[in-house]
């Protein structure tokens, strides 16, 4: 799929519903999250161009550790075009290497550094935001097909 063949209000569409369903899926899995719109920052991306108007996204708290911080999840857009999630530091620099440790084991695939316990692209979809040329978008087009992508 060429990216000449989506317009940009057709990819503010598809990357919107990306980030709605995304949440509802979750919420459905059990997750208490706060749903966040990011209708805005999506249009910006867009409209502005990339450049400073990425790395948005939404956090969820996943489980609260003995010393009393919550470990958090997220999932963000980044330079990459490309969505990526992990496990994410209350504050940067904060060191725990037991929670890195446990992240490591939930895949080799995933990275730390001072912001992240882990964060990794996906390993099932490669959404480009930009280019659009992944064959998954091709189910998030097709609305008989957006449900039963997994």
């Amino acid at each position: 799929m060429a990216s000449t063949t989506i317009s940009e209000i057709e990819k503010i569409e598809l990357q919107n519903y990306f980030w709605k369903e995304i949440q509802n899926q979750l919420i459905l899995l059990g997750y208490k999250i706060e749903t966040e719109d990011l209708t805005y920052p999506v249009k910006l991306y867009y409209t502005k161009g990339k450049r400073g108007n990425q790395w948005y996204g939404f956090t969820f708290p996943v489980c609260k550790i003995p010393d009393g911080e919550i470990v958090q999840f997220r999932v963000e857009l980044g330079v990459e075009d490309q969505y990526f999630y992990g496990f994410y530091r209350p504050e940067m620099k904060y060191e725990n290497d037991e929670i890195v440790k446990v992240v490591k084991q939930l895949s080799d695939n995933f990275k730390s550094n001072h912001v992240w316990y882990g964060y990794k692209l996906s390993d099932k979809y490669q959404l480009d935001f930009e280019k659009f040329d992944s064959p998954e978008f091709k189910n998030l087009k097709n609305p008989e097909k957006k449900r039963n992508t997994d």
